[in-house]
């Protein structure tokens, strides 16, 4: 991804792939449903202007290292890596994107 640099974001219980780039307010992306990050390169690499924008690969997808869900039918898991990676960002001020509509 132009501008974007490749990194790992530790939680407790694995890791997490993202690409980062830009400076600003943090802008963390939240791709669809089997997919990855790295599909919305194009569309991310603009906003770099204005945010610090931090795409991530969801659990169990992409590169991210975190153990596999026994059930995938619960969102509740992946909003709660959602704020574990804004925590290990030192997220204040945040806006969040998504595919959806």
């Amino acid at each position: 991804m132009n501008g974007f640099e490749a990194k790992y974001v530790d939680l407790p219980d694995g890791r997490v792939f993202t690409w980062q780039g830009g400076e600003g307010p943090l802008l963390l992306f939240l791709h669809a449903t089997g997919m990855c990050a790295e599909v919305y390169g194009e569309l991310l690499s603009p906003l770099t202007a204005q945010w610090r924008v931090v795409a991530c690969d969801a659990r169990g997808h992409g590169r991210t290292k975190l153990p596999l869900l026994a059930r995938v039918d619960d969102w509740i898991p992946y909003r709660e890596d959602a704020r574990r990676l804004l925590a290990a960002l030192g997220a204040v001020q945040l806006g969040a994107g998504d595919q959806s509509r």
